[in-house]
């Protein structure tokens, strides 16, 4: 019997699957398996929301407290409590690059006089593997997952306004990485001919470039100008959008409006670190005309879906994205973050 064997601990849900607004319960059972009673410090029970992805793990610790009214298990005995925690107001995921992940925790904390006993008791039937273990970890622990759906949850905003300039992050992110490209390229072809005349030909290059960009991206942006936004929960599942334009403009055939859901991981990558982001969500386009562009509703979506949230190397994200169709067939997008959480019951 290795040393973890000598308390066994289980848990047992009220249900299989909790709602993100409902309360959760359950009872715990700790039953003694060891040759001695064992003295009790604490038992400790815990509810965090653990993220895990690319070799990372980090959790966030939502509440916990201390069983103190036992003292003492006895040889063979079963003690048990019952629990209740608050709701998570999130929910259990399994993304491209990233899981989230509610655990209940369980540590069963000896007196060190029961450590030292359990060290003594028996050491011919240990494992070596399981008597160092005990050594370095002499407490007992139990990690139960819990499965968390939005149910009859509603979505609501955080953030409710903000404003975006369709096309202008586009064309400067083409804009940047071309003139890197670009100096790169002319630098080395410069370096093997010696020729100025190869300079000469990379600008006009890059010159072109911007040419086209100007033209499909931050000429119509510029007509257009900045779209500001405000967002508002409605009732049964839908929001509200109110769209207004700060230039007035007959450049607008329709503005698409989308929620996107994105997940987002920083990992080690060898000796340097690195970021992978994923669409986890692409909503309904929901289009609007210059006439109906002040006020729209539309639908959060069904699914049980992540809120924003923040845990060191992990990362959900929620953008408001608008895509812009011109008079003249031009297209250009853009995307401001917003922060969506779970409504909370009164």
């Amino acid at each position: 019997m290795s040393y973890q064997q000598f308390v066994d601990i289980k848990v047992t849900l009220d249900k299989n699957e909790f709602q993100a607004n409902e309360t959760i319960s359950g009872e715990i059972f700790v039953k003694n398996h060891s040759p001695i009673h064992l003295d009790i410090e604490y038992i400790q029970i815990k509810l965090s929301i653990k993220h895990q992805g690319k070799g990372e793990t980090d959790e966030i610790t939502l509440d916990y407290y201390s069983i103190n009214n036992y003292k003492k298990i006895s040889r063979g005995q079963t003690i048990s409590s019952t629990f209740t925690f608050e709701p998570v107001f999130n929910v259990s995921f399994i993304g491209e690059n990233m899981t989230q992940t509610v655990l209940l925790s369980t540590k069963v904390d000896i007196k060190k006089e029961s450590e030292k006993l359990l060290r003594k008791e028996k050491l011919s039937d240990f494992k070596i593997g399981g008597y160092l273990k005990g050594l370095i970890s002499p407490d007992f622990y139990h990690e139960t997952p819990i499965l968390i759906i939005k149910g009859n949850s509603t979505y609501k905003f955080e953030k409710t306004s903000g404003s975006i300039k369709p096309g202008i992050k586009k064309a400067q992110a083409i804009l940047f990485f071309g003139l890197i490209v670009t100096g790169i390229t002319s630098a080395i072809i410069y370096s093997q001919l010696s020729r100025l005349e190869v300079l000469y030909i990379f600008l006009s290059i890059y010159v072109m470039l911007c040419g086209i960009v100007y033209f499909y991206k931050i000429q119509p942006s510029l007509a257009i100008g900045t779209i500001n936004y405000k967002l508002e929960s409605l009732d049964e599942n839908f929001y509200q959008t109110n769209l207004r334009l700060k230039k007035r403009t007959d450049t607008i055939q329709h503005i698409s409006c989308q929620l996107i859901g994105k997940e987002k991981v920083t990992y080690d990558n060898g000796s340097s670190r690195s970021t992978t982001i994923n669409t986890f969500y692409k909503g309904k386009k929901t289009k609007v005309t210059p006439i109906n562009i002040s006020s729209f509703k539309s639908k959060f979506p069904d699914e049980s879906l992540p809120i924003s949230i923040k845990n060191n190397d992990f990362e959900i994200m929620w953008y408001l994205k608008l895509e812009v169709l011109t008079r003249n067939n031009k297209r250009i997008k853009g995307e401001d973050l917003i922060l969506i959480d779970f409504k909370k019951l009164i």
